[in-house]
């Protein structure tokens, strides 16, 4: 059982909240979102989570026998809890326009939503937004690499679950970000084979200039 759901959307961008799908809507699938190495799990929630907790880590073991199997299978060895609303997040209007600055990272983003709901935006391969909305339940994985962003609905009320593996690097690097080379693995493992040529052959440009940059000192 999948609550995810995921639709084409333009660039121009009145009400951030708002579903903003085309017209007609253009549906996207989850195999369409798994060529673009977005993996997502449907897990309802079985614990009673508190509002914060940084880090996180239940004293008696994680109840959810799912969620357990999920981060030991790929490795996600520390998780915090977060809720943003205007009640629970400082400075809440000017997070939202942070998040929803167009961003890569250099490691995977991984949200597991336990209560309410948001949207998380990904670009395709021909630079297009995908929106996806995600409710209660629903566990998502954005690759390194990938440009997206996340935005609250009109509810106004997300509260998730943060994953990562090893020591948590939040930092976004914002859009231009394609000579990075998380942004460069990104284009080797899902770009069609003429775009990774193209990134090849500038990634080998690059690496002459620092070699003679090199031989110039």
């Amino acid at each position: 059982m999948t609550s995810i759901e995921a639709w084409y959307m333009g660039n121009n961008v009145v009400d951030q909240t708002a579903e903003n799908r085309m017209d007609p809507n253009e549906p996207v699938t989850i195999s369409d979102l798994r060529d673009l190495g977005v993996i997502h799990w449907h897990l309802p929630p079985v614990e009673d989570y508190p509002a914060k907790a940084v880090p996180w880590e239940p004293k008696n073991g994680i109840q959810d026998k799912q969620l357990a199997a999920i981060r030991d299978s790929r490795g996600y060895n520390y998780a915090d809890i977060i809720t943003c609303s205007e009640e629970c997040l400082p400075d809440y209007h000017n997070k939202l326009k942070a998040f929803f600055e167009e961003h890569i990272h250099s490691d995977e983003e991984v949200r597991y939503i336990l209560k309410g709901s948001g949207y998380f935006d990904v670009r395709d391969l021909k630079d297009r937004w995908i929106r996806i909305r995600l409710s209660a339940g629903d566990l998502i994985v954005l690759p390194e690499g990938i440009y997206h962003r996340f935005t609250m609905d009109t509810k106004n009320f997300t509260h998730a679950m943060r994953l990562f593996k090893g020591v948590p690097v939040w930092t976004p690097i914002n859009r231009p970000a394609d000579t990075h080379p998380s942004r460069e693995r990104y284009l080797q493992r899902f770009q069609p084979e003429e775009r990774s040529s193209t990134w090849s052959i500038v990634s080998c440009f690059r690496g002459l200039a620092q070699g003679w940059q090199k031989l110039g000192n």
